[in-house]
C-alpha cells in the first residue's frame, strides 16, 4: 500500500518569530520597507496572515523587530573607550548602510531589546572615559546622530539618483551659474566624486578627538 503524502502543513517550517523577522527583513532589503505588510510575509512564508498574530502583535511591532535585529548583528567589541566606540560606530554606520530602510526605523521606533543593550555598551564606554555624566550624555547624541543622520542622508541621496537619473547631480551643477554659485558647484562636485565613508569616518575621528581634549 503507497505511502499517503504528508500535508503541506506537516512539511514546511514551524512558523516562528525569528523567521516572521527574517523575512520581513528580506522584503524591505529587496523592495522597500513600504512593501512590508503582514499579509506579504505571511504569503512568503506559506501562511494565513492571522497565523503571525500569534507570534507578532501588530506591523508597529514588527517594524520594532525589524530594526533590533539589525542592532543585533552589530559588534560590541573590547578596548579602551575611543577604540571601541570608533570601532563599533563604523560597524554601525556599515550595518544600517546595508539596509537602507534601518536607519529610518532606528530614528522614529523605540528601542527592541537587542539595540537597548547596544546603547547600554555604548554609555557604559563613554561612562569609562574622562567625560563627565553630562559629557558622556552629549558624547551619545553626538555620535548616534553622526551616524544616523549620514545613513540617512546618503540613502536619500541614492534614492534620488535612482528616480531622477544618475546623471542628476552633474545637471544639477551645470544649471549653477558658476560664479554666484562657485562653492555649492565644487561641493556637488565632491559628491559626484564619492567618498565611499571616508567623510563618516573623518567626522567621527572630530568628534571623538574633540571629546577626548574638551572638559566636558
Amino acid at each position: 500500500m503507497p505511502k499517503r503524502q504528508r500535508s503541506t502543513s506537516q512539511t514546511r517550517e514551524a512558523l516562528s518569530t525569528t523567521r516572521i523577522v527574517s523575512t520581513a527583513i528580506t522584503i524591505a532589503d529587496s523592495d522597500g520597507i513600504k512593501k512590508v505588510s503582514m499579509r506579504r510575509v505571511a504569503s512568503e512564508l506559506g501562511f494565513e496572515v492571522m497565523s503571525l498574530y500569534n507570534h507578532i502583535a501588530n506591523k508597529q511591532a514588527l517594524l520594532v523587530a525589524m530594526a533590533d535585529q539589525i542592532a543585533a548583528d552589530i559588534e560590541l567589541p573590547s578596548a579602551d573607550w575611543k577604540t571601541a566606540i570608533r570601532s563599533n560606530a563604523i560597524a554601525t554606520q556599515q550595518t544600517l548602510q546595508s539596509h537602507p530602510w534601518a536607519a529610518d526605523l532606528w530614528a522614529s521606533q523605540l528601542p527592541g531589546p537587542h539595540r537597548l543593550d547596544l546603547m547600554e555598551w555604548q554609555l557604559r564606554q563613554l561612562a569609562a572615559s574622562d567625560l563627565s555624566e553630562k559629557g558622556a550624555h552629549y558624547a551619545f547624541h553626538a555620535i548616534n546622530n553622526h551616524i544616523v543622520g549620514y545613513v540617512i542622508q546618503n540613502v536619500a541621496i541614492s534614492d534620488l539618483s535612482e528616480e531622477v537619473g544618475a546623471g542628476f547631480a552633474e545637471e544639477l551643477m551645470n544649471d549653477l551659474h558658476p560664479m554666484r554659485y562657485e562653492k555649492m558647484r565644487q561641493h556637488i562636485g565632491q559628491h559626484i566624486g564619492g567618498d565611499s565613508g571616508s567623510s563618516f569616518e573623518l567626522v567621527l575621528d572630530l568628534i571623538l578627538d574633540g571629546l577626548s581634549r574638551s572638559d566636558l
